[in-house]
């Protein structure tokens, strides 16, 4: 039998598979990484555009490598496309540029000649691969496919300046991406280092929503065992052995939280920690249903965005025997203010919570959009706004750190505000923290005395319907 048509059965063989079954096809070292599944789905619906996907998982499981491998996929199955990987600087862009090139032309799609070159290449029909640093400049360079690897390194994550340009480099990018005909697609992967890092900001971002694949090293099961996140590529023995050795190291386990757990850590001490999250709402009467109501309206930014937040609240027993309340966050909007469009997401709200009332803190001109709202059939329970910032969300910061205010494990919004909350200074001009005005309003009314606030200055009960 020829070599040629031996090579052709092969690449039939990996011509008709996805990426899972492609990466053991192409490098028989590797197993299909299993625990990647929604990441290589991801990849895989790079051929139809338009994808803005963000993996964040542990360091050492193979995100990179898996990625790599989805290079060589894309181009077999399209050898026309024009692959930019963003990294964090030269000497990565020459080790990766090595390795896609090595998967490339183990596929058949490799550079043609004279275009061999590690960092930049071509293959006979068109397509192919550059590599750059987040820092470097390519403006007017053609792609369809931008891939984000890392392009924060661990210095560089503590400096503002340049997280501002790497983010700048990224939005550059991900505008261009596309041709003719299909708009191009994004895919960020990255063990994070700072909550304000690439995928931090697109999570905390509105315009666009982005598929958010994350996951923590350890976690915790339904009967309060830890987990490995993939104990195939690295069991909890192995992970709790790094995890003490880095402690010693590093005693407040930021590298820990970080590269492990893809929960970064503020600069400095944040105010919110990182929320408890919950698997399923607890499948018992007797909770009540309260929200919160930021509308966000100032003479001074004319139009701002608006956020509702809905409270289950239950009353659960504490390890001590006592008898306290935890809220589950349930449901959150947040959208720019629009008269129409808002009265019509509040009375979704109220319509999905039946006899839940509404509390936010107000002040100026705020209170008159309360007074419309009312005349509009739509009660609000308004908490005059007297203290700052800070001191309004001060219950819902210690309630949380405390574990009482619990938020789901997985919803389309929960990525977005935890980011938010994370880095909620209490700064009145800081902005990004409707959803936390919100909540503090929610947790005001609902579980406890606002600040100013008397219960009675509706006439209605406090706290909202009891379900029983």
């Amino acid at each position: 039998m020829r070599y040629g048509t031996l090579y052709q059965m092969a690449a039939a063989l990996i011509d008709d598979c996805g990426v899972l079954d492609f990466i053991p096809k192409l490098s028989p070292e590797f197993h299909s990484p299993f625990h990647l599944r929604d990441w290589c789905e991801c990849i895989e619906h790079v051929l139809e555009g338009g994808v803005r996907a963000l993996c964040a998982i542990p360091i050492r499981h193979h995100k990179s490598e898996t990625t790599y491998h989805g290079i060589a996929w894309l181009l077999r199955r399209d050898p026309t496309l024009r692959i930019l990987v963003m990294v964090a600087d030269h000497e990565v862009a020459n080790d990766r540029g090595k390795r896609i090139r090595q998967l490339c032309e183990a596929a058949g799609v490799g550079p043609e000649r004279g275009t061999n070159v590690i960092v930049s290449w071509r293959n006979a029909k068109g397509g192919g691969v550059q590599i750059m640093s987040a820092k470097q400049s390519k403006l007017g360079q053609d792609v369809d496919v931008l891939i984000v690897d890392d392009a924060l390194s661990e210095q560089d994550a503590l400096d503002k300046s340049v997280r501002d340009a790497i983010d700048m480099a990224i939005a550059h990018y991900t505008a261009r991406a596309g041709r003719t005909g299909r708009r191009g697609s994004v895919l960020l992967i990255m063990s994070r280092w700072h909550p304000d890092d690439p995928i931090g900001r697109r999570l905390a971002r509105k315009a666009i929503e982005w598929r958010d694949i994350h996951a923590a090293a350890v976690a915790t099961n339904d009967n309060g065992e830890e987990i490995a996140f993939a104990p195939d590529v690295m069991p909890l023995e192995e992970l709790n052995k790094r995890r003490a050795e880095l402690k010693e190291a590093d005693p407040n386990e930021r590298i820990w939280h970080a590269q492990f757990q893809n929960d970064p850590q503020p600069d400095v001490p944040g105010l919110f920690r990182s929320p408890t999250r919950y698997a399923e709402l607890p499948q018992r009467p007797g909770f009540r249903v309260v929200i919160g109501a930021d509308l966000a309206y100032s003479s001074a930014r004319h139009a701002d965005y608006f956020a509702l937040v809905v409270l289950k609240i239950w009353p659960e027993l504490t390890l001590d025997g006592k008898l306290s309340e935890v809220a589950y966050v349930t449901q959150v909007w947040r959208e720019r203010w629009d008269p129409a469009q808002s009265e019509q997401i509040i009375r979704l709200a109220r319509g999905m919570n039946p006899g839940a009332i509404i509390y936010s803190y107000m002040s100026g001109p705020e209170i008159g959009i309360a007074r419309y709202l009312e005349d509009k059939g739509i009660p609000i329970e308004v908490m005059p706004a007297r203290y700052s910032k800070r001191q309004r969300a001060q219950q819902a910061i210690d309630l949380s750190n405390a574990g009482r205010i619990r938020f789901p494990e997985h919803a389309p919004w929960v990525s977005g505000f935890v980011s938010r909350m994370i880095l909620f200074s209490g700064i009145e001009t800081a902005g990004d923290d409707d959803e936390i005005d919100a909540l503090a309003s929610a947790v005001a009314g609902g579980m406890g005395a606002g600040l100013g606030f008397s219960p009675t200055t509706c006439g209605k009960p406090r706290g909202g319907i009891v379900v029983r």
